[in-house]
């Protein structure tokens, strides 16, 4: 979870570093996203959301691509962010997220969608 940041991230408000995207912005692949907004080798992922969302700031809506990721470091460099915590699924709801994050959150935090056993079966 990381908080601050870039206008789209509200600074009291949590968001997970994610892939934003339209017609004008191509696909990155999660590697890449997660080397520039944290500083993190990717070791293996898999997809576990998609929501499409429009933000205030935004003049269109955005896809947003969640995945469940497992990383080489154990130190992380948040570079768009002021902060990041990692934190127990179960304590997702002592903290404010975006909106586009709700429904994920939700599934994160009840259980619903288990990060690591998705990730058992995901190929590096």
């Amino acid at each position: 979870m990381a908080s601050g940041g870039e206008a789209i991230h509200h600074h009291s408000s949590g968001s997970f570093p994610a892939e934003k995207w339209n017609g004008a912005r191509h696909r990155k692949q999660p590697w890449r996203e997660l080397k520039e907004e944290l500083g993190a080798t990717l070791e293996k992922c898999s997809p576990i959301g998609r929501v499409v969302h429009k933000y205030a700031e935004t003049p269109e809506q955005l896809e947003i691509l969640f995945f469940a990721a497992a990383i080489l470091e154990s130190q992380l460099t948040p570079r768009p962010f002021e902060k990041v915590a990692w934190v127990l699924p179960k304590e997702l709801g002592n903290y404010d997220f975006l909106a586009a994050n709700a429904q994920l959150v939700a599934n994160l935090a009840t259980g619903r969608i288990k990060p690591a056993e998705i990730l058992e079966n995901a190929q590096p």
